[in-house]
């Protein structure tokens, strides 16, 4: 069986402020839906990154300034039944 994996990758000033977190989806459009949210989140968050966007798409986004960065990305990942 596989399950599309939205990742959430942070990095901050310091090391120990990075973080990763993921949540598993059924299909790929609920994937592209949760990388949305995230997304919106994170901009909403951190307004003044909307001037830092690197990448936008559907299945991968990357915004960074000097002091932070958050990428997500999609991944498909075979899982046992």
């Amino acid at each position: 069986m596989e399950v599309f994996s939205v990742n959430v990758r942070y990095e901050g000033m310091r090391p120990s402020d990075g973080y990763m977190a993921y949540n598993l989806y059924k299909t790929i459009d609920g994937a592209i839906a949760g990388l949305k949210s995230e997304r919106d989140s994170i901009l909403n968050n951190h307004p003044w990154l909307k001037h830092e966007i690197e990448t936008d798409e559907k299945d991968h986004f990357l915004a960074f300034d000097d002091s932070e960065s958050f990428e997500i990305d999609i991944t498909k990942e075979t899982v046992h039944e």
